[in-house]
């Protein structure tokens, strides 16, 4: 499948935005608070897999197994920077044992049914359906807890932005394993706006970390 140079270049323009993040949680980092590292680590990780993968798409002609190994580092810095900003030590540690438990599963897979060269059919669904519940209940504990407007609130943005990002990359396996084959173009179409999608998830991200941080108002477990 030829891909075209304007995906190329909305590709390579999700690719820059990835690294102005961690390069700005970098600059940043003495002044971020602790859920923000973590998510300052998230966009860098971020931003090294996707270079690993535009690499390996240009020389192999096959980035699935580098996209791959990136689902456990997005669950786990996601799943931990989220859940500083939960105001509940129940709910903090549910997403912290949903991670290290996600990342069991996804050595078993890898080890098993897994295929590590196609897309992935179980490990990168459960990954997006994860950061989906997890940016959805942390809105709604922000929605509760937040002591300033929401869109000054970074945990209410943080988990807005990761929204924005991990609802198409949710559904790229299944579509891509649909159209392979059928519809080249039709899956480049969804290649590039799941990227412009995840590009403006990660602008609201970035957002974030500009933002003062407040103090975390606690509620019951």
């Amino acid at each position: 499948m030829k891909i075209p140079a304007w995906d190329w270049g909305i590709v390579y323009t999700m690719q820059a935005v990835e690294l102005a993040g961690g390069l700005i949680g970098g600059a940043l980092w003495q002044k971020l608070d602790p859920p923000r590292r973590w998510v300052a680590g998230w966009l860098a990780v971020s931003g090294c897999f996707t270079f690993a993968s535009l690499v390996a798409a240009k020389l192999l002609s096959n980035s699935q197994g580098t996209a791959n190994f990136w689902h456990p580092f997005s669950v786990v810095l996601a799943l931990v920077g989220l859940s500083y900003w939960l105001g509940s030590s129940g709910l903090r540690r549910a997403f912290r044992i949903t991670a290290a438990v996600y990342v069991v599963i996804w050595a078993v897979l890898l080890a098993g049914p897994e295929a590590t060269m196609e897309y992935s059919k179980f490990s990168g669904p459960l990954q997006g359906v994860l950061i989906l519940a997890a940016s959805a209940i942390t809105m709604q504990r922000r929605s509760l807890l937040a002591r300033t407007a929401l869109l000054q609130d970074s945990g209410f943005v943080t988990a807005t932005g990761f929204l924005w990002y991990i609802v198409p990359t949710t559904f790229l396996a299944p579509v891509a394993q649909l159209l392979a084959g059928k519809s080249d173009m039709q899956l480049i179409i969804y290649y590039a706006v799941r990227a412009v999608f995840a590009t403006l998830g990660m602008l609201i991200i970035i957002r974030a970390m500009w933002l003062h941080p407040r103090p975390v108002r606690t509620a019951a477990s």
